[in-house]
């Protein structure tokens, strides 16, 4: 049978279990959603008040890119891009292959552009090489450094 009350010295515990509960930080989609529905960010900081409204807009202008970017929908281009659709469909596919900085490298692309074309895509967490393929890069590069001192 398990316990059915606590001790004063479990109170730490049962108010930090309590707190993990209560207060789930929302994913970005979800305050989107919420900011749009209910026209600004009242209802979103009254729903998650613990978060900040800094990290709410943001979170708010994350998840709407979340939701065109699954919804297939056209990113907007302001006139200030420098790149085209194709050269960005070009290192979305560079970047799946070969990684961030070796994509970057391959396109001439700045390091900004290419996370901007990840984030615009909806992609979290930085694609990364497998183990065996990261190792080969490294040992590359270090022998074309080796070349470039000795020469």
């Amino acid at each position: 049978m398990g316990r059915r009350s606590h001790r004063i010295d479990d109170c730490n515990n049962v108010s930090d279990d309590l707190d993990g509960k209560v207060r789930v930080r929302p994913s970005p989609e979800q305050v989107a959603r919420l900011w749009d529905s209910h026209h600004g960010w009242e209802a979103c900081l009254e729903r998650w008040g613990w978060i900040g409204r800094w990290s709410l807009e943001h979170m708010a202008v994350q998840g709407r890119r979340l939701i065109r970017a699954k919804g297939g929908e056209e990113q907007s281009r302001s006139a200030r891009r420098q790149t085209t659709p194709e050269q960005e469909a070009a290192a979305y596919e560079a970047i799946q292959r070969l990684g961030v900085c070796r994509a970057a490298e391959a396109t001439g692309l700045g390091i900004a552009v290419i996370y901007r074309i990840l984030r615009e895509r909806g992609v979290e967490t930085s694609p990364k090489l497998p183990a065996g393929d990261r190792a080969r890069a490294t040992r590359e590069g270090m022998a074309r450094a080796r070349a470039r001192r000795a020469a």
